[in-house]
């Protein structure tokens, strides 16, 4: 079936990737894919949350440094 053959590609081919997490101005690593991003930066929020630290500012950035919901 080339439909769903064609599907998976689209899915694959993201044109905001590679995904930067950074904490503050940090870059904290850079990412395949959005999920993989979001899981780095759930990690870090959780190790905040276990620490008694400072309150760290973790966002998400695309390839054009926009910032991602």
């Amino acid at each position: 079936m080339n439909f769903r053959r064609s599907l998976s590609v689209a899915q694959d081919d993201d044109p905001r990737a590679p995904y930067k997490v950074y904490e503050g101005d940090e870059l904290k690593g850079i990412y395949a894919t959005r999920a993989e991003a979001r899981r780095r930066q759930q990690q870090l929020e959780g190790q905040q949350a276990a620490g008694s630290g400072p309150v760290r500012h973790l966002i998400i950035k695309d390839n054009l440094d926009r910032v991602v919901i």
